[in-house]
């Protein structure tokens, strides 16, 4: 990863200042709503795009005929949906701030991580002719000549592909070479077949 996509390196101190901060606001809203499981947040409905109308509509006509059902009382619909949105600057801040963050470590990590490959590679060459700095290398060995699970799944994917194409390809050459050899057959047997009035080739007289 190229260094100047990285403008300084974040400090311990401004790391704990923000996740304090964060934990701060965290408990701010958390006293809204229970914590969700997984199962839970699977059975949540998802909003309709037209649900402004809808909800305005169903609870204008419910208190026009009198019904509220006390387990859900009908402006928690409003009021529900009003807090929805109201959120949404809120989420789409926290969502962007989440990204940074994951940028920025990712960042730092492909970064540490060239650092340490191009080190490797020129301590490689340097220890071919220092036994000592080999000797210590040798922890290094397993950690840089050993490919990943993706690394390992696209060589085979590759490998298979070329197999593949060669394979095709011997196939169609065997195809045009079974095509020329029919060629020169139908070709010999034409010459081969006398026509009307010919005499035949052994002097004989043509029926």
């Amino acid at each position: 990863m190229p260094k100047n996509l990285i403008n300084a390196f974040i400090t311990n101190e401004l790391v704990a200042k923000l996740v304090a901060d964060f934990n701060t606001h965290r408990g701010d809203v958390q006293r809204f709503m229970v914590k969700l499981n997984a199962r839970q947040r699977r059975s949540l409905l998802k909003l309709r795009p037209d649900a402004d109308k809808v909800v305005a509509l169903i609870t204008r006509l419910a208190h026009e005929q009198g019904i509220d059902v006390k387990s859900n009382p009908v402006d928690d619909m409003a009021n529900a949906l009003g807090a929805a949105r109201s959120l949404q600057p809120l989420v789409g801040i926290a969502q962007a701030f989440a990204q940074t963050l994951a940028d920025m470590m990712r960042g730092n990590q492909s970064l540490a991580w060239t650092g340490a490959t191009l080190y490797y590679s020129v301590l490689k060459r340097m220890s071919r002719h220092d036994p000592e700095l080999a000797k210590q290398m040798e922890p290094l060995q397993g950690v840089f000549n050993k490919r990943s699970a993706p690394v390992k799944q696209q060589r085979s994917v590759e490998r298979a592909d070329r197999k593949a194409a060669k394979k095709s390809k011997e196939a169609a050459k065997a195809q045009r070479t079974a095509a020329a050899r029919k060629a020169a057959v139908d070709e010999s047997s034409a010459d081969a077949t006398p026509t009307p009035g010919t005499p035949p080739a052994n002097g004989g007289t043509a029926k």
